[in-house]
């Protein structure tokens, strides 16, 4: 591990430390302590921000059969960098149709709103990966 440490939420489960409990089709949010990103140099906040975007796909596309969709483009913009290395990363809105998806997530630390994230994303057909497994993939029947 490169010492990431998340917590999870969804409106019927509320706060845990484990994917388990939502897996389900409710909004979802994430708080994250990002972990190095680079063996034995600092992790700058701006590195945190850009670690926590990546999640905004897990966070917008999850539902109750895992992640159905891969990343195909993420945009970020930022008004200001994070005060430290703690953020959550939180569903704004999601739409999906002909097998693409997009969806929008809001940047945040303690303090409040840093930026938003917009990703892309195609389906994957059968497959999925399972975020109770980190990078687990399921092949569903058909």
């Amino acid at each position: 591990s490169n010492g990431d440490r998340r917590v999870y939420f969804s409106g019927s489960s509320g706060w845990t430390d484990s994917a388990e409990a939502h897996m389900n089709a409710e909004p979802k949010r994430l708080w994250q302590r990002c972990g190095q990103t680079v063996r034995g140099e600092p992790l700058t906040p701006f590195q945190a921000v850009a670690g926590a975007a990546d999640l905004a796909s897990l966070i917008t596309h999850w539902g109750t059969d895992g992640l159905g969709h891969i990343n195909a483009d993420i945009s970020l913009s930022l008004a200001r960098l994070p005060k430290g290395l703690d953020l959550g990363v939180v569903t704004v809105d999601r739409i999906e149709g002909d097998g693409i998806a997009i969806g929008v997530a809001a940047l945040h630390d303690e303090d409040g709103v840093v930026g938003m994230c917009t990703v892309a994303s195609l389906a994957t057909g059968r497959l999925t990966v399972d975020p109770r497994a980190r990078d687990q993939v399921i092949v569903r029947s058909t």
